[in-house]
């Protein structure tokens, strides 16, 4: 993939009205897709949250939302500066093609999101997907997951027959009994387990940790204003802050962010129960430097690097990961991913 320019300039023009000094105007682009820990983005930006605290610093965010690929592909391609995005999806994609970026927010690790299921007819069981098409989006978490459930069972991926499908066209080919599993991630599993008789294989919650939800923000446009991740996260707790509880204002603050995502919220809820949001700071930072966060990162990596989804990649070390205490795996001149804790600190203060 060719690559445009990563960051859009910034206008910087000082002007004085009255005595009063304006700051030069930046604009930044995030592009978001539909997932139960991504909403409070949406609602982020339809109530002004971010665009009020982006107003003092002189920096415009505007929300790009798309499905999940072309958002991906937008980040990649130089349309937006930031994202919302897997772990996974961040090394195979923008992380392959050379981009730098940094994570902001450590939002959550899907506990239950991402699920395999069978029809419960011709599939009950892992042992009865061999020689059954599995339907799924190649590439992505769920082939991750897939790899994992078949690991923990003692099989190896290579032995099932995947059948590579949009995001957008799975839970029809699962409800119409196109096929007879499915490997999705929510609101799509809430829709596919709808199908009478079917059965949940195996899902996230068997592996902690290991598909995690950022926001990102590419590295050079956080060297040039640092202010963007902090702006950003900052955002990002005060709603969380009201959306939690059963009061008047959380509910209505989650029923919009089931609204965007074209489900009840009863269904949000009940995708928010199996999504382990970090709800402060404190507890996003104590994860992200931890020892699970690089124990997941190293079976991520390794997976990637032997599917031969890293792109050119010689080695599972050709891509740099860095960690908030200063340690790198892999190429410390090529470093593609970095896990910055400063900006959630920031948030706390």
């Amino acid at each position: 993939m060719k690559l445009t320019s990563l960051i859009r300039s910034a206008c910087s023009a000082l002007l004085i009205i009255g005595g009063i000094t304006a700051a030069s105007a930046e604009t930044v682009k995030v592009g978001i897709s539909v997932y139960a820990g991504w909403m409070p983005y949406y609602y982020g930006d339809t109530n002004g949250i971010f665009a009020e605290l982006g107003k003092a610093e002189g920096v415009t965010f505007e929300f790009v939302p798309r499905t999940y690929g072309e958002t991906i592909e937008n980040y990649a391609s130089g349309q937006t500066d930031a994202i919302v995005i897997t772990n996974m999806d961040l090394l195979m994609g923008p992380g392959s093609a050379g981009i730098d970026s940094t994570v902001v927010v450590m939002g959550d690790y899907s506990n239950g999101n991402d699920a395999v299921i069978g029809d419960g007819k011709s599939v009950r069981s892992f042992a009865d997907l061999k020689g059954k098409k599995i339907s799924i989006v190649e590439k992505s978490v769920s082939e991750y997951l897939l790899a994992r459930g078949v690991e923990q069972l003692g099989g190896d991926l290579s032995s099932f027959s995947l059948y590579n499908q949009a995001e957008s066209e799975l839970t029809a080919a699962f409800t119409s009994g196109q096929v007879p599993s499915v490997t999705t991630w929510a609101p799509f599993t809430l829709q596919c387990e709808q199908k009478v008789g079917s059965v949940r294989l195996f899902d996230s919650a068997k592996i902690p940790g290991e598909i995690q939800d950022l926001l990102v923000v590419k590295t050079s446009v956080l060297k040039k204003n640092p202010k963007v991740g902090q702006i950003l996260a900052k955002g990002w707790y005060q709603i969380l802050g009201r959306m939690q509880g059963r009061s008047e204002a959380a509910k209505t603050a989650r029923t919009e962010m089931a609204k965007a995502s074209e489900c009840t919220l009863a269904e949000y809820d009940a995708q928010l129960k199996t999504t382990a949001l970090f709800w402060t700071p404190e507890d996003a930072v104590r994860f992200t430097e931890g020892a699970e966060n690089k124990a997941a990162t190293e079976k991520v990596r390794q997976f990637l690097f032997a599917k031969g989804y890293l792109g050119s990649a010689a080695s599972v070390d050709a891509l740099g990961i860095a960690f908030p205490d200063g340690s790198v795996v892999g190429d410390k001149a090529n470093v593609v991913l970095r896990f910055d804790t400063q900006y959630m600190k920031a948030a706390s203060k």
